[in-house]
């Protein structure tokens, strides 16, 4: 597990996303850039402090490099089409290049987003992040009672699958050689260049350039060094 770069706030409950769709997000914040953007997502309770996130989404919507607004023909479309808007419980939205942090504006649209779909929600989660990574979140509680509890975001890596295939490849198709082993150097002195091709396995010169064309190894080298 990771953690994103959380910018400010103390550490509260724990919000659980998957790599691929915290990069999802990223990545949706990347190509609006440099404009503002805001989507939603899914989730659910998963323990006493921890909620998971997924499936996140963007509607139709008009932006600005600090505005943004869905569509609303869309946006009631989706409600009354879409099978999860009970489960979409988190709203979040890009800060492009600047702080991530929550003005008063995302707050009262975060909590706007909090009573979309089949009546208001006991908790609802909102994000706030920019293109660097770095991002705030909380998630408000209305019932029992209200509060507002910071969140981290903690990442979870899936396990790369295609490297383990990759490495069985390789292994199938791959054969290490070993270097023969070097001589000592105190005899390379006094050994003659039949001495060293018999050490490397061969028995001659002629043996040792076997796969030439040729049954002398060196004919034709005078017309590439430029005889005299």
């Amino acid at each position: 597990m990771s953690k994103g770069k959380k910018k400010r706030g103390k550490e509260g409950l724990v919000l659980k996303i998957s790599d691929k769709d915290w990069q999802k997000i990223l990545n949706y914040c990347k190509a609006a850039s440099p404009h503002e953007l805001m989507g939603l997502a899914q989730a659910r309770i998963t323990g006493d402090s921890t909620i998971e996130v997924t499936d996140p989404i963007i509607l139709k919507q008009k932006v600005t490099g600090v505005t943004c607004e869905f569509d609303k023909k869309d946006f009631a479309q989706w409600i009354g089409t879409s099978e999860n808007v009970s489960d979409t419980k988190v709203f979040w939205h890009s800060h492009v290049n600047m702080e991530a942090f929550f003005s008063g504006t995302d707050r009262e649209t975060s909590l706007r987003m909090a009573n979309i779909g089949h009546g208001a929600s006991k908790w609802f989660v909102s994000i706030v992040a920019n293109v660097k990574g770095e991002y705030e979140a909380v998630v408000d509680v209305f019932h029992p009672f209200k509060a507002c509890i910071d969140a981290r975001i903690e990442i979870k890596r899936a396990p790369n699958s295609e490297l383990a295939l990759i490495r069985e490849e390789v292994n199938g198709k791959v054969e290490v050689e070993l270097p023969a082993p070097a001589l000592p150097t105190s005899l390379l002195g006094s050994m003659t260049s039949s001495d060293l091709f018999r050490h490397s396995g061969r028995n001659t010169q002629r043996e040792y350039f076997a796969d030439s064309e040729s049954d002398n190894p060196f004919m034709g080298m005078g017309d590439h060094l430029g005889e005299s």
